[in-house]
């Protein structure tokens, strides 16, 4: 593995007002984040984004750490 790259999965999921971008880090806890952005489709760029800082904890310990984050300039896919 090279170091620096980040290890993450995607989904998207559509609607047809809204469009739903998930990601999460595939790491061990702390490092294990999960994001989301919401875009509603006649809309180039997201307009919301959150982050769940880590799904172990949240899982295993109950510590549910959810913020807003800015939302991405543009969609990658």
């Amino acid at each position: 593995m090279a170091p620096g790259l980040l290890v993450v999965s995607h989904y998207l999921f559509m609607a047809e007002q809204w469009e739903v971008g998930l990601a999460w880090h595939v790491m061990i806890a702390p490092d294990d984040w999960a994001e989301i952005y919401l875009r509603p489709r006649r809309e180039l760029a997201p307009t919301l984004a959150f982050r769940l800082q880590s799904q172990a904890a949240a899982l295993d310990e109950n510590l549910i750490d959810i913020g807003p984050v800015p939302a991405p300039a543009e969609v990658v896919r």
